[in-house]
């Protein structure tokens, strides 16, 4: 079958031409006999047209007899089954008894097994999840390793994995009805087995690749040259080379960062939950130590990196000189917190709680007030170009900078909030963390989405590489992510 004809059976939408293109697909060998009859078992319309199948049992032990024999006539088969139910097996939580969906861990998990069944076959990441899960403590043994670690097995093991495949369907059907599982079976095998499309790729895809996961809330990222920088709410400081290996580690004196700077030469800044603050001009020296006397909500270097700029819980704009380590100036700019910072040449742009931006002197003179807005702050990004960008609830809002007035607004996302923003180099674009667990790849010329990326957990902090090629998301979950800058 050619790729025009496939393409065009594809846009068949009615059920008659989803069966004729079925039945050319038959008669072409690109399909199977036996992966009809399993569509047509799992309810696909024109595939049961073509071969009429009773409807699925009813009951939890016929279901997963029959779900057993399915899977055991082709390992293929049932890889992509033991994967639809993974992510509806729940995972018990601790001593409360209470259940839940998987957790990053068992997402890895389900990616890693994507992967292998996608064709990449790499037998070292499939070993490191299985050692991940191993140490999984309190997140229920059985779920996340024996049915998952089963799983693993299929190509040498078929019959092991099927026993545990069998017991991963009971335990998912105790927790969800037949219906919903179904739908999960179908909504995973139906593309595949028809030849349609891949869902396991288009996962993989949409999430974007694993690079570095650690325990803590992802508080800070940036680039300096090709150094990733990233901060957890655990600590330590690491400087990561592309592939996630950590390249150089500085200790914190306290755990609970808050706020986090990448600036010029490098120049690395952190604020803790105390007030205590951490600069380094050079990451291989030791760094300067003082206290802002109130939480840092935002860091921002001025682009000579010789001040460092911190906005705090209080709704004060504290500057430091660094080449004298002494506060130096303390502004009072808003009556409650200040949520995001951007240092231009000569002025400080500062957002704050109840929709409030601020434009300041270095000197700490106020130059220019926008608000109240509709939205809190929750980033600034400067262009380059005389125009700032900042979070607005879901959307991005573009303002110039020296006039102090509203450009544009662009819907990045369809709810949540925007948490943080990173430019794209030489480009009037962005990507945007948002708590709606994507991350948005944005034109802000042409006002549009170019791509989004799903995760399974929120998105907290994201950076754009230096080349403008790969961005970088940063979870609740302590997991890094790379994303390809490509439509």
């Amino acid at each position: 079958m050619t790729d025009e004809r496939l393409r065009r059976g594809e846009r068949e939408q009615d059920v008659e031409g989803q069966a004729r293109w079925l039945t050319e697909a038959l008669r072409s060998g690109a399909l199977s006999p036996a992966r009809l009859t399993l569509a047509a078992r799992l309810g696909h319309p024109a595939a049961a047209a073509l071969d009429p199948q009773g409807p699925l049992p009813e009951d939890v032990e016929d279901f997963v007899l029959w779900l057993e024999e399915a899977a055991g006539k082709d390992p293929e088969v049932a890889l992509r089954m033991g994967l639809a139910l993974l992510s509806e097996i729940p995972v018990y939580l601790g001593s409360d008894g209470r259940f839940d969906g998987p957790d990053d861990r068992l997402l890895a998990a389900f990616e890693a097994l994507a992967g292998w069944a996608t064709g990449e076959r790499d037998l070292e990441r499939l070993a490191a999840v299985q050692a991940e899960l191993g140490g999984a403590a309190g997140y229920g043994h059985y779920v996340a390793v024996n049915c998952t670690l089963a799983l693993l097995r299929i190509p040498p093991e078929p019959e092991l994995a099927l026993s545990h495949l069998r017991e991963a369907a009971r335990l998912a059907a105790e927790r969800a009805r037949l219906g919903h599982l179904l739908r999960s079976l179908q909504r995973e095998l139906w593309p595949w087995l028809l030849g349609d499309s891949d869902p396991l790729a288009d996962v993989l895809a949409l999430r974007g690749g694993r690079l570095l996961g650690r325990d803590g809330i992802v508080r800070g990222l940036g680039f300096a040259g090709e150094r990733l920088w990233a901060s957890w709410s655990t600590g330590p400081l690491q400087a990561l080379t592309r592939d996630g290996a950590v390249e150089l580690e500085l200790p914190l004196r306290a755990r609970d960062v808050y706020a986090f700077a990448v600036g010029p030469g490098p120049r690395l800044a952190v604020g803790q939950i105390d007030g205590a603050c951490e600069v380094w001009a050079d990451p291989e020296q030791a760094g300067l130590a003082f206290s802002l006397e109130a939480t840092p909500h935002a860091l921002s270097f001025d682009p000579g990196g010789n001040w460092l700029w911190a906005g705090t819980s209080t709704g004060r704009v504290i500057g430091v000189d660094l080449a004298l380590g002494a506060q130096a100036v303390a502004v009072e700019v808003a009556e409650r917190t200040v949520t995001a910072l951007c240092a231009l040449p000569g002025e400080l742009w500062a957002g704050a709680r109840e929709g409030w931006l601020v434009a300041l002197a270095t000197a700490g003179r106020e130059l220019r007030r926008i608000g109240p807005l509709e939205e809190d702050p929750s980033g600034l990004v400067d262009l380059g170009d005389g125009r700032l960008v900042v979070g607005l609830g879901n959307a991005l809002g573009v303002f110039d900078a020296e006039r102090g007035v509203e450009l544009s607004r662009v819907l990045a996302h369809e709810r949540g909030t925007i948490y943080d923003l990173a430019r794209v180099p030489g480009r009037p674009e962005v990507v945007t963390a948002c708590g709606d667990r994507e991350l948005a790849w944005v034109d802000l010329d042409q006002g549009r989405v170019l791509r989004r990326w799903r995760s399974p957990a929120v998105l907290l902090r994201c950076a754009v590489t230096p080349d403008g090629r790969e961005a970088i998301s940063g979870a609740r979950s302590g997991l890094l992510r790379r994303h390809p800058l490509r439509v």
